[in-house]
C-alpha cells in the first residue's frame, strides 16, 4: 500500500481540490474542529519546544525533556490491515545517545507516544513512529502490558461500524503527590524535581485522549485515560479537566478561533 504525503503531485493536486469543493457544499455549522493542544504558560519561563508536523502524525516537541509534549494521530478502518517487519529506532538528531547501549537502564523500554502498530498500514509511517521525537523512557512491564493494551483499545474502537475516525491525543505527565483538604491528590512537578533516564526526561504517568468521529460527523462523548509508569497493570478513566490540570494543555475550545492551532476535522486528509 503507497503512503501519501503532505507534497504531492498533479494526482494529490486533483485530490484536493476536490475535497476543497466537498467542504465548500458543507454547512458552516457541520464543521467540528478540534484542537492542537496549546501548553499553558506557568510563570515567566518560556518552554522550549516546537510543534512537529510528520507526514502521519503531529507532535509538540520539548527540547529540554528531550521528547514530545504531546502526540496526535487518526485512526481509520484503512489505517489496519498491513504489516511490515519491525524497522530500527531512527536518530532524527533529537538524541546523540540513542546508539549508546550502555547508557541505557534495562528496566525501561523506548515507549512509544504515536504507537507504532496504529501505523503498520504503511512502511514510511510506521518507521516514522521510530523516530526518537516520539519515544520516553516507559517502564518495561508497562510498556509491554497496559499500556499496549490501552493502544489496543484505542485501536479496536474503529471497527464500530458507525465510526469514521478516531482521534488519538498521547503525552507524558510529570506529577507528585500532594495532600490537600485531608484527600490525596496530585500536581505538577517543578522541572528541577523532574527525573532523566537516557538523556530524557522520565514521566511519572501518561494520559489519552480519545474523540471518536462518527460517519455523520458527530463527535461522541470524550474518553480520558491515565496510568503509572511503572508496572502497574491498569489505566484508569480521568476527567478530561483533570488531564488539562496536571498536563498543562488545554483540549476543549467550544468556541476556536481558525488559527494554526485547530484542526477543521472536514478539512483533513484522510488516509
Amino acid at each position: 500500500m503507497e503512503c501519501s504525503g503532505t507534497d504531492g503531485s498533479a494526482a494529490s493536486e486533483r485530490e484536493t481540490g476536490a475535497r476543497k469543493r466537498r467542504l465548500n457544499e458543507r454547512r458552516l455549522d457541520d464543521t467540528i474542529y478540534i484542537r492542537i493542544p496549546l501548553t499553558k504558560m506557568f510563570g515567566n519561563k518560556a518552554i522550549s519546544t516546537e510543534k512537529e508536523t510528520n507526514l502521519f502524525y503531529v507532535m509538540l516537541f520539548n527540547k529540554e525533556k528531550n521528547h514530545a509534549e504531546w502526540v496526535y494521530e487518526i485512526l481509520n478502518k484503512k489505517t489496519l490491515p498491513f504489516y511490515y517487519e519491525k524497522p530500527k529506532f531512527k536518530d532524527d538528531q533529537k538524541d546523540p545517545d540513542f546508539q549508546n547501549p550502555e547508557k541505557r537502564n534495562p528496566d525501561y523500554d523506548r515507549g512509544h507516544l504515536a504507537a507504532a502498530a496504529n501505523h503498520k498500514w504503511c512502511e514510511e509511517a510506521y518507521k516514522d513512529t521510530y523516530l526518537m521525537s516520539n519515544i520516553t523512557p516507559q517502564n518495561k512491564n508497562l510498556n509491554r502490558g497496559a499500556w499496549k493494551q490501552l493502544e489496543i483499545y484505542c485501536r479496536d474502537k474503529i471497527f464500530n461500524s458507525n465510526v469514521c475516525n478516531v482521534h488519538v491525543y498521547t503525552g507524558p505527565l510529570y506529577l507528585k503527590k500532594e495532600e490537600k483538604s485531608g484527600e490525596e491528590n496530585f500536581c505538577m512537578l517543578h522541572s528541577s524535581e523532574i527525573d532523566y533516564e537516557d538523556g530524557k526526561a522520565l514521566p511519572t504517568h501518561y494520559f489519552k485522549v480519545l474523540i471518536v468521529e462518527d460517519e455523520d460527523g458527530t463527535v461522541s462523548d470524550l474518553e480520558c485515560f491515565w496510568i503509572s509508569n511503572n508496572k502497574e497493570q491498569k489505566y484508569k478513566p480521568l476527567d478530561i479537566e483533570e488531564i488539562e490540570r496536571l498536563s498543562g494543555l488545554m483540549f476543549i475550545d467550544n468556541s476556536p478561533k481558525l488559527t494554526e492551532d485547530v484542526i477543521i476535522l472536514n478539512d483533513l486528509e484522510t488516509i
